[in-house]
């Protein structure tokens, strides 16, 4: 079931990246999910969260979500990228509560991912032969910048592993996303040539 969510993640993802741009989508999808977790979290799960911890990730969450409609706004998007940006937020919370309560469940969180990864990549690789012949190829023959795109993928997997490695499970995320938005940040000025807009 995880594999097939996070299929579903990156479908509409992809197709969201389609009519907006990144700083536009990613900041709704990432500032939406945890307040549908945290929502869940207290009301079915009886998760004990304090009231504190509540009002940062709602403020934290809103002035994500606030400063994707702003870009939205000033760049004069499609608004369908905003639609498909809130779908992408349902589909990251609807994983990550599946994601970790199958860790829990299988006592091996290492295993649980490394299979899940494995499984999400085989249908994630039939459903793009599937939409588009030769995609494979048409990605790698001809792209100068590859290579490039290799090492930043390879830099973001190394950092995602020692995270889980080395720092304590309730400053994961957190670092994980810095990380997450400074390859975004690199992948823009250098891979794409684009600029990097700044509040």
């Amino acid at each position: 079931m995880s594999s097939f969510l996070h299929v579903f993640y990156q479908i509409f993802l992809l197709n969201a990246y389609r009519y907006g741009e990144l700083s536009e989508v990613y900041p709704v999808a990432r500032g939406l999910s945890p307040l549908i977790i945290i929502s869940i979290s207290l009301f079915f799960l009886n998760e004990d969260i304090s009231f504190y911890e509540v009002l940062g990730i709602f403020m934290i969450s809103l002035s994500l979500i606030i400063y994707g409609i702003k870009q939205i706004r000033n760049n004069k998007s499609n608004i369908t990228g905003f639609y498909l940006a809130i779908a992408t937020g349902c589909l990251i919370a609807s994983y990550s509560i599946v994601d970790g309560h199958g860790a829990r469940v299988t006592k091996n969180p290492v295993g649980f991912f490394s299979s899940m990864t494995l499984i999400n990549a085989f249908i994630f690789y039939c459903f793009a032969q599937w939409k588009e012949r030769q995609i494979i190829k048409k990605i790698f023959v001809g792209r100068k910048d590859i290579i490039l795109c290799w090492r930043c993928g390879f830099l973001c997997s190394l950092w995602y592993r020692s995270v889980g490695m080395f720092i304590p499970a309730n400053c994961r995320s957190f670092f994980r996303k810095r990380n997450f938005n400074s390859i975004c940040c690199f992948s823009r000025l250098v891979v794409l040539k684009r600029k990097v807009k700044f509040l």
